[in-house]
């Protein structure tokens, strides 16, 4: 007691001679301000010291490049691809292989983020195991995870690991089962076909590995069709001489001139032969108007003899997105932007020129853990998509 009343007597503050009265330090509004400043300190370099000494995602062995070699294996091994696989070959995303090797996840690290490129390449049955998988992973090392452009098709298992579902838009997907030139209402199509070919073009389809010429061809063209714009990543391919022989290429050929005036890249889904999807297409500013359709059409031909089910054209992005009275705030706020926007984008521009080919529209969305800020994921999306290219050619 005699300590604790000394300790008491030596923070005590005599104010005047007059009026004389004690204020126990701890409750003076300087002690405050003392703990408080103390307690702030020592809770950064707390912060600090648990930063630094905390284990790094960088350091697991998990974390990791794509092996190419190992990964076009894999593809070549399997029947349940998706139509991002492969993007793998643009080396902008880390792989995470679970199920001991039988499923495989695309991702990159943003911020505090881990965002997957479409659902993990597995089987259904091994879809839940392998989301738990990484899951464990990350949540090691503190990251939140969401998934991007997943389908509708495997909401409850979204569901029961704990996801939350914002829709993205909608893809558009021909059924090349279905899909013919036969009729009046193809009538177009067909004109488009003899119209083209008319004017000394031609359409083939050439395997790489692509010589120096051709190469330097389809480089002078992407630049062109670029100009001064940026060209984005991650879930988008962009033009390296190393990418693009890594697949089929469409050619548009100017016959008189032995020129090649425009191309489409090919992604093969490797889901068993059923799909395949448009990648880069660029068209020479000198090709005949209706250049695209061309392409499109022949392509749609080509890959229906050749068996395959399903040719994707991509995602409409915010089609369909908030367009009900009752649908959540944020999608409504989506719709605005899809409504308003095309002064940036044209959306629907996009989603018209996609309709024309009569697709199926096949919904397309994010899944998000419950209390992430999904202003913040879409600014982070955004960054990513837009810098991809650039952090790659940083390495």
């Amino acid at each position: 007691m005699i300590i604790f009343a000394s300790f008491i007597h030596k923070f005590n503050i005599h104010f005047s001679k007059n009026y004389k009265y004690y204020v126990d330090f701890f409750h003076s509004t300087k002690g405050y301000l003392r703990i408080a400043l103390f307690t702030y300190i020592a809770f950064i370099i707390f912060v600090i010291i648990w930063y630094l000494t905390m284990p790094k995602i960088e350091d697991d062995e998990r974390y990791m490049d794509a092996d190419l070699e190992k990964v076009s294996k894999f593809f070549k091994e399997i029947d349940y691809g998706t139509i991002f696989s492969h993007l793998v070959y643009l080396k902008d995303k880390k792989v995470f292989w679970a199920n001991e090797g039988e499923s495989l996840i695309m991702y990159s690290k943003y911020k505090d983020k881990i965002i997957v490129l479409g659902d993990p390449i597995a089987t259904k049955e091994n879809l839940y195991s392998c989301i738990e998988e990484f899951q464990a992973f990350t949540n090691l090392y503190g990251y939140d995870v969401v998934f991007y452009e997943i389908e509708e098709k495997n909401f409850s298992t979204y569901h029961d690991a704990g996801y939350y579902f914002f829709k993205l838009g909608e893809e558009a997907r021909i059924d090349l089962e279905e899909f013919n030139l036969i009729g009046s209402k193809k009538s177009a199509f067909r004109n488009t076909l003899r119209r083209v070919e008319r004017e000394g073009y031609s359409f083939s389809i050439i395997e790489p590995p692509f010589n120096n010429e051709v190469v330097s061809q389809l480089k002078e063209i992407s630049d062109k069709w670029l100009g001064d714009r940026k060209e984005k990543g991650f879930s988008l391919g962009w033009f390296s001489e190393d990418y693009i022989q890594r697949s089929p290429i469409a050619i548009l050929k100017n016959e008189e001139e032995n020129k090649i005036m425009g191309f489409v890249t090919i992604m093969d889904a490797n889901d068993g032969g059923e799909t395949v999807a448009i990648d880069l297409m660029r068209i020479d500013k000198n090709a005949p108007n209706a250049s695209m359709d061309y392409l499109m059409l022949n392509l749609f031909l080509t890959f229906k003899e050749k068996g395959y089910k399903y040719f994707s054209l991509g995602e409409a992005p915010l089609s369909n997105v908030g367009f009900n009275t009752h649908s959540h705030l944020q999608e409504k706020l989506a719709r605005l932007v899809y409504n308003s926007g095309n002064i940036f984008y044209s959306f629907d521009g996009l989603r018209r020129y996609k309709s024309k080919f009569s697709p199926i529209w096949q919904p397309r969305y994010l899944a998000y853990p419950k209390f992430m800020s999904l202003p913040e994921v879409f600014i982070n999306l955004c960054l990513l998509i837009a810098n991809s290219k650039e952090r790659v050619e940083k390495k």
